[in-house]
């Protein structure tokens, strides 16, 4: 189930990206989709509240932990706890919230390279670990939209494949995107885990 975390060897790498297969079962993937449907969707915006549709343009909604969500924080927990405790050990205190998103196509969303470690703001903690689940198909529900992470020179640029329910997840200072989706709609769930400032 859980790739490349098997046989890690901690001490003579970091990886720059892992990923779970199969995170959740489709009928939990439809549980999800309702309790993400629940909430408004709202253009996204940047840290001070900016809009840039050149930058970034989807449509995105936040969620708390509930008594209706609470299992999807648990699952969450769990990958995040296993996957830093295996490879990053990053001094981690947790998260509050993660974020729904979708990438229509009529628009030509995307979400151009970025960080998600915040700069020059002080009242923000600092993101250390990234998340992202694939809630549908791309292979049937859209195309485009591919999730890349550059970790290096020009040469060391990765297209994460995904299938429906996996997960990524990624330290927060690597450069990333979602290029523009071509037909369909992309939709996705994104958590930042946040710590002390790295030392």
């Amino acid at each position: 189930m859980i790739s490349p975390l098997n046989n890690v060897e901690i001490n003579f790498t970091t990886r720059p990206f892992c990923y779970w297969n199969n995170l959740f079962t489709d009928d939990e993937l439809i549980k999800i989709q309702d309790v993400v449907s629940s909430n408004e969707l709202q253009d996204s915006t940047f840290s001070n509240c900016e809009i840039d549709y050149e930058v970034r343009k989807s449509k995105v909604n936040f969620h708390k932990q509930d008594e209706n969500n609470s299992w999807i924080f648990d699952r969450f927990n769990f990958v995040v706890d296993r996957t830093n405790n295996d490879v990053y050990q990053f001094n981690l205190w947790g998260y509050d919230f993660f974020q729904y998103s979708e990438y229509h196509s009529d628009g030509g969303d995307h979400y151009d390279w970025h960080q998600d470690l915040s700069f020059g703001n002080v009242t923000y903690e600092s993101r250390k670990l990234s998340l992202v689940l694939l809630l549908n198909d791309p292979n049937t529900d859209f195309s485009g939209g591919e999730f890349q992470i550059h970790f290096g020179n020009n040469n060391m640029k990765s297209t994460i494949t995904f299938d429906r329910g996996s997960v990524v997840l990624f330290p927060s200072f690597l450069n990333h995107r979602v290029a523009p989706v071509k037909s369909g709609i992309r939709k996705s769930i994104t958590l930042w885990v946040t710590g002390p400032k790295f030392k």
